[in-house]
């Protein structure tokens, strides 16, 4: 924060924003409406000068942790999403380590099914050759009768 200055004056002196600003004459007509004078044709003192000064380094401070606040409301969003991710990277590992015991379980039944299917060929293999023994006896028979 930048300190106020401290010089002080018996009276305090006036600063003109512009020096060929003027004051509109005062009518004493009372018909006519006040006039009104703008900001740029008004005195400024030091007094004035350093109240504005407080105010616009107050309203910076204020700024300054309201952005404050918001970071950390922000930083805080992040960390849970964080944990968030990290709960879905754990159940993803999970779910990896189940489809891999599944996967080995699938090839033990799939070897089973290969074996039983090679086996099944070979017992066709054996009542073929079984039956065609069999038709080749039945047919070198004499017929009986």
């Amino acid at each position: 924060m930048i300190p106020a200055a401290t010089t002080h004056h018996p009276r305090p002196r006036l600063f003109r924003l512009a020096a060929h600003v003027t004051l509109p004459p005062v009518s004493s007509s009372k018909a006519s409406a006040p006039v009104i004078p703008v900001a740029a044709d008004l005195p400024v003192t030091a007094v004035m000068l350093g109240k504005v000064r407080d105010e616009v380094l107050h309203r910076l401070d204020q700024s300054r942790k309201e952005a404050s606040a918001d970071s950390k409301m922000i930083d805080a969003k992040l960390d849970g999403m964080a944990a968030r991710i990290d709960g879905m990277a754990a159940q993803v590992d999970r779910m990896e380590a189940l489809m891999e015991a599944q996967n080995a379980r699938n090839k033990v039944a799939l070897d089973a099914c290969m074996s039983m299917i090679s086996r099944v060929n070979q017992i066709e293999a054996q009542v073929s050759q079984v039956d065609d023994t069999v038709r080749s006896l039945a047919a070198s028979r004499p017929a009986s009768g």
